[in-house]
This record gives C-alpha cells, structure tokens and sequence, in this order.
C-alpha cells in the first residue's frame, strides 16, 4: 500500500480505546459478581483473543460496536480434555490469562501464532511457580495450566524488570485463589491493573513501588475507557508534521506519557487540557501544533517508560536534524516483532543512517523524510510508523498494511486516509430511507462514509454475505434476513464487521424506546399491547420490559404470542383489555388487527413500524388525538444507534434533535 502527501482531513471525533485497559476490563468482567458494561473498548484483534478465551473459559460477550457488556465466568463441565486457549498473536491475552488459569485451577492450553510463539513466556511462568500454581512450559505450546488450585496465606514476589503483564498475571491470580500477595518492582510498571482492581472494589494498597492485594472479591460496574495513549503518539507525530491535531479523552496515566514530556523538551508544541479522571485513569485532552523538533537523546531509565511509543518518535527523529539515541531499549527485540531491528531498517529504507549499537538506537534524522519502500516485518506499530511517515514523505512509502487492526483498526479513517464502507442488506430494499440517514449523519458528523444496498434472496444470501466479509466495515441487516445473525439470542439488524469478523447487534429497541422518549412517553408501569412476533417485536419488547412496561403480546400466530409473554415476562392479550399504549410490528397498512377504534379511543399513544405509507392504526389515532409515533421515527433512532456502533461516533441530544428535525424535513 502505498502511503504519500495528499490533502488528509484528521477526524477527532472518531475514538481508538485503550487496548491495555479493555484487556483488563474484559478479564475483571468475567471475574466480577453482576454484569460489567464497558464503553470505549478497543475493539481489536489483540482484544478480541481476550474476549474469545474467557469465552471458552465461561464468560459471554455482547458487543455493541465499542460498548460491551461482559457475562461473568460460568461453572465450567467436568472436561476429559483441557481447554485450548488461542491467544494469536496477543501477549498480553497469554500472559494475563496465564494467571487466571492457573489461579483457577483450569487445566489449559495456550497456543498462539507464530511470532507469539517465538515470544518468552518464562517470565510470567516463573513468578507463578514460584507462587505454589500448576503451571509449566510444554512442546507445541505457549505453556500448560493444571487442575490444582493453590491457596495461600501470603505470598511476597520482587522482580527486576518492569512488566505490568506479569505483575498483572499474579494479582489476578492470587484474586480468584482466594490469596493475599505483595508485589515489589524495582522499577515501576503500568499500573492499569491496580487502578482497575481498586475501582471495582478490591482491597488493594499501593505504596511507592510496593503493591499489596489483601482477599477480596470485585464487582461488576460501568467503566469508561480513555482512548489509548500509545496509538495517539502516530496521531500526534501526524499533528506535528503537518497541520496540527486535537485529541479528546485520551488516557494521560503518568506510567504512559513520558513519551509526551520528551517531546515537549524537543520542541513539540503540545497542549494537555480538560484534565479528568475516568474510573480510576487520569485521561484528558490533547492538543498538538505543527512544530519544528531537535534530536532526542533518551536515557535508559526513561526509555523503559516509552517503548511502545518508540516507533512515532522514529518517524519525527528522520524530521530533527542530527543524532537522536534511545538508550536502553533492547526490549525492543523481543516484541511482536524484533522491533529494534526493524525500526532501525524502516529508518534507512526511509532514507536515513540509523545504526543499533547493543541496546542502544540510533537515528541520523536529515530533517525531512525521504521515502521509499518499507519493510515492516508484519508488525501493527511498524505499520503505522510507516504510514504515518509516508504522508509526510518527500516521495511516498511503499508498505504492507495488514496488521494495524492488531491495535487500531480505524487508524485510515482517523487520519482521512479512507471512508467507512457502509450498507444495507435486505430483500426489497430499493425504497429504504437507510441511504438517506447515513448521508445526512456523514455531513453532519463530517465522518465520510458510502452507504450501499446489498439486495439479496435466499439463493445468493450466502455469498452476499462474503462480499459484504470481505468489502464493507458495517452493515444494517432487515427482512427477511434478521434471524440470520443474532446478537444475545434477538435477531440482529446491525452488524459490524472488524479485524475479519462479523459482531451483530440489535438497534431496534433503541428506536422503539427513544422514538417514544422523543414523544416524552415514559413507559415505566405502563401496560402496553405487542402486536407481532418478528425480530423487531422481540428487539422492543427486551427494551421495553427492561425499563418497567408491563406488557401484553397478540399475534396471528396464537404459539408465537404465548412464546413472546414467556420469553419477556408479558401476558396473552385479551380482548377488552385497556392498554396505555399500541406498537404495532406487522406490515399490515389498511386495516386493525386486534385492537379496534374502542382500544385505541382508550389508549395514550400508538406505534406503528411501518414506516412506507400511513396506515390505518395511525389514522384512526390521530381521530382519537391520541400520540401517534410512525415508524419514521423509530428508523431515525435505531439509525443514529447504528451509526454509533459502525463508527464510535455518539450523537449529543442536541445532535440527535438537530439530526431528527433534519430527517423529517427531508421526506
């Protein structure tokens, strides 16, 4: 892929959550009493492996876009055979879950790719030994956990070098054994761990460069996660090369910015404001001008502090004329990639003298950067290191581009580089107003975008279904085709489409209940007829009996109705019933099913999904001055749902009221 100046357009609008801290939201949801809702997560391939291994270990995930809910682990069945966990390409995944696993006692497999493979492991496995856990190194694996469970008073470990993965390993292991441990670096580490332990309810002390975890048990709760600090040093080079960049909510955790202190000291122009904390994280927002820098001279004591980063300060080393050294980071080698060598490469393939000299880096930066064709050894942050530099090249970089989801899998879109690819997959589809939203929330937003129509039939759904795998980030799903892909049992309507992988979710009790908001129709205590069973009825009805309606369900089919009040907690309507309140989920236009005049003449409101012409439910409301709510509405809301979940953009109310008078102007 070829990378060069162009006319990019920085959207700050768009988020990148912090991959380190959805790691650990992910493993302390699944350890945690009661549910965990998790918003801004990285949604990535690193992550994803979290999420499929506490799966296979008895959480359960429902993703919504960036905002997840996390299941706590289930008791696990007697297995003969041990669970094989894939950690791909993911060393945090391998190294956290290492001490879940042994603490608990499950006897596992870890596995990974290739480059996870060459990785060392030792350093997690050792501490854990030496804490009384059945855990050990193994031919065609990562490593192996037992079936033996150890419990124990109290536990005393000192390391030497900073890890916040083994350190994070052992607390979450002495956390689900039941244990007390105190931890003691002799250089501190990213403390994400404790910060997340705290805040859900452990009893855990910090003290200098001594951490204790006494026996406690955590509890699910709402977290907020900062965008992540390390994948914003491209954003921020990017900024300083070219015409500035504002970066909001961006984690500031003093274990992760000395990477911006050394920047400021060089000449960056860098601003940090709107300071705040967010469960537990220092996080705010960033403000980078174009800005001419010296060459960095790093120490090794600060190097350890910044080498994720070390990449974006390669690029903006080419730009300051002279010798930049970064001391001390031989760590480096042992990343995803041999990072060391291959900033070095991607340095002299972009034109300048680079040289390592044991750990030591070495950067001859000529004050610009000329280009060229970049190797970058399959690795997310050299990618992007050499993305970042092709757009501020005198001739373009040639690179691979197929690992940045690894970490930042909008990184293109973030920088103006690419749209969202959007669409709508459906039978008759060429009336739908789906096109329309999406075009007026891509001006609006200023968040470019295509939005297709994907018209099936059952034959050709399948391979549809792989085009739209292969081509788009996100689509919207409608009849006949909702029941196809589901999300937490309901058929699902929007699905989004990342790192190769389809994650479906429902948006159509959002339109349903904000559409009624909208009204200012609350619907606590309110008893309320369902007329239908399909995938939207199933999708207002959750919504619905989730915040305290009481509800009746009627439908051609008698089973279907009896299988809708079982599911939902609702009663069979009866005739002669009053209700406050009529939704209607059934393409019928010209004529009352179920209700009559008398139902509705006693009713507050009704609401009618379809949405193509008036129909006689909405009709005969109106005679009566009843609220009656067209399914206009409902598409508007579960729209700006969707486009949320595609894109991470979340509409302010007075966005959504701006947008809504908009849309209605519009038809």
């Amino acid at each position: 892929m070829l990378f060069e100046p162009g006319n990019y357009n920085f959207n700050s609008r768009l988020n990148f959550g912090d991959k380190s801290i959805t790691h650990r939201a992910f493993i302390c949801g699944a350890l945690a009493e009661g549910t965990t809702e998790i918003e801004n997560a990285c949604i990535c391939r690193d992550t994803l492996s979290t999420a499929d291994c506490l799966k296979k270990m008895g959480a359960d995930f429902v993703f919504r876009g960036t905002s997840v809910t996390v299941y706590p682990l289930k008791a696990l069945p007697s297995r003969n055979e041990p669970l094989v966990l894939d950690c791909g390409n993911s060393g945090t995944t391998a190294r956290l879950l290492a001490g879940v696993a042994a603490g608990l006692g499950i006897r596992a497999v870890f596995k990974g790719d290739a480059s996870l493979s060459r990785r060392p492991m030792d350093r997690v496995i050792l501490p854990l030994r030496e804490m009384g856990f059945d855990i050990r190194k193994t031919d065609n694996a990562l490593f192996v956990t037992g079936d033996s469970t150890c419990v124990h008073d109290e536990r005393e470990l000192s390391f030497e070098t900073a890890s916040a993965q083994v350190k994070g390993a052992l607390l979450f292991a002495a956390l689900v054994s039941g244990g007390t441990i105190k931890i003691t670096e002799k250089v501190r580490s990213r403390n994400h761990t404790e910060i997340m332990l705290s805040h859900l309810g452990a009893r855990i002390k910090t003290d200098g460069n001594e951490i204790r975890l006494e026996k406690s048990r955590i509890k699910g709760a709402k977290l907020k996660i900062p965008n992540d600090v390390s994948t914003a040093a491209f954003f921020i080079a990017h900024g300083l090369l070219g015409d500035g960049a504002v970066l909001n909510n961006v984690g500031v955790n003093p274990t992760r910015t000395e990477y911006i202190s050394l920047l400021k000291e060089s000449g960056a122009n860098i601003e940090i404001s709107n300071e705040k904390n967010v469960c537990g994280e220092a996080a705010a927002d960033i403000s980078v001008k174009r800005s001419a820098l010296k060459p960095f001279i790093c120490r090794k004591e600060r190097s350890r502090l910044l080498l994720d980063e070390i990449p974006a300060l390669a690029v903006l080393a080419l730009t300051a004329k002279g010798r930049s050294k970064f001391e001390g980071v031989g760590e480096l080698a042992a990343k995803e990639s041999d990072r060391l060598a291959g900033v070095c490469g991607l340095a002299k393939s972009l034109g300048a003298d680079a040289a390592v000299c044991g750990d030591c880096l070495e950067i001859y930066g000529k004050g610009y950067i000329e280009g060229g064709q970049a190797d970058t050894l399959n690795d997310h942050r050299l990618e992007l290191a050499a993305a970042t530099a092709g757009l501020h090249s005198k001739r373009g970089v040639e690179t691979s581009f197929g690992y940045a989801d690894v970490s930042c899998p909008d990184f293109l879109k973030i920088i103006g580089a690419e749209k969202f690819r959007l669409g709508l997959l459906g039978g008759d589809i060429s009336s739908s107003k789906s096109p329309l939203l999406f075009s007026l929330f891509s001006d609006y937003f200023s968040v470019p975008l295509s939005y297709e129509l994907f018209e099936t039939d059952a034959a050709r759904f399948d391979d549809t279904l792989k085009k739209l795998k292969t081509y788009a980030d996100g689509f919207n799903v409608t009849m006949p085709y909702k029941s196809r892909l589901s999300s937490d049992g309901m058929p699902s309507n929007t699905v989004l489409n990342k790192c190769g992988r389809f994650l479906p979710a429902v948006t159509d009790g959002d339109g349903v209940v904000l559409s009624l908001a909208a009204h200012k129709i609350d619907v606590e205590g309110k008893k309320l007829l369902l007329i239908g069973a399909g995938g939207s009825a199933a999708a207002a009805a959750r919504a619905l009996a989730d915040r305290g309606a009481k509800l009746c369900f009627a439908n051609r089919t008698q089973e279907k109705a009896r299988e809708s009040a079982s599911r939902f907690g609702g009663k069979i309507y009866e005739k002669g019933v009053v209700c406050d309140g009529i939704l209607s989920f059934v393409p019928v236009f010209d004529r009352l099913l179920f209700a009559d005049e008398k139902d509705v003449a006693a009713a507050e409101f009704v609401l009618d999904a379809y949405y193509f012409r008036d129909t006689r439910l909405l009709q005969c409301a109106r005679k009566y001055g009843k609220i009656a709510v067209d399914g206009l509405d409902m598409l508007f809301f579960q729209a700006i749902k969707a486009f949320e979940i595609f894109t991470s953009v979340k509409a302010s109310d007075a966005d959504t009221e701006a947008l809504y008078a908009l849309f209605r102007s519009k038809i």
